[in-house]
């Protein structure tokens, strides 16, 4: 499928209890994920908007990407939250709710999918939501081994809507590369088979410059310093 020459990304990803845990900012794996989602940014100028579900873990990470690539480049991306229900935060730990919090301040838009608690069928709502918002590339953090995450059923929904999707394994960020899942394959096959689309390529002069200046205010302790 040839893709439009501006992109809508949508981001889905595993939440940080399957991840590293919510020490966001003490562990170098979950900066490594905002690092690498820079790059990606950056090496994709198509990219105009980037939906995101404010779920813990990797969509938090990806928000914090963005509004920081946003303050350290000329370019602007959009970024638009999707909130799926009341009371999203409650199992949140404080540094997550903090994240949420910054994330709806910096955004270009938020909006309400349900007035309804969130659960299981609200939060496929949301998913369901940013696909059909004018998505065109999906990128997933996934690890390849829960078929029955709501990032595994973001991912095949977006297939069935002949969309691309590009996964990283956050267990395995910097590594693995960026594998292309096309609409017509099974995801299972193209992942285990390990093809790399989108490799993690040297960086170039500015974003050696924009990884500094991240790792600079990012720090290792337990503040948002942006």
């Amino acid at each position: 499928m040839t893709e439009p020459q501006r992109i809508t990304l949508t981001v889905t990803g595993m939440r940080s209890h399957k991840l590293f845990g919510n020490k966001y900012y003490n562990d170098p794996r979950y900066i490594r994920i905002v690092k690498e989602t820079i790059h990606y940014l950056h090496r994709h100028p198509e990219i105009d908007v980037v939906n995101n579900g404010l779920a813990t873990g990797s969509d938090l990470l990806v928000a914090l990407a963005v509004i920081k690539y946003n303050k350290l480049s000329e370019r602007k991306i959009a970024l638009n939250c999707f909130i799926p229900g009341k009371n999203q935060t409650e199992k949140y730990s404080p540094k997550e709710k903090e994240l949420y919090s910054f994330a709806i301040k910096n955004a270009d838009k938020v909006i309400q999918v349900t007035n309804l608690p969130c659960r299981a069928d609200v939060l496929k709502r949301r998913n369901r939501a940013m696909i059909d918002s004018g998505t065109n590339r999906v990128l997933s953090f996934w690890d390849c081994k829960d078929y029955r995450s709501g990032t595994y059923m973001t991912i095949n929904y977006a297939r069935k809507r002949d969309i691309s999707v590009y996964n990283i394994n956050p267990k395995d960020v910097g590594n693995q590369g960026f594998i292309y899942i096309s609409s017509k394959e099974s995801p299972e096959v193209l992942l285990s088979s390990g093809e790399k689309v989108l490799t993690i390529s040297r960086k170039s002069h500015i974003e050696e410059h924009l990884m500094n200046e991240l790792l600079r205010d990012y720090g290792h302790d337990a503040s948002i310093a942006l």
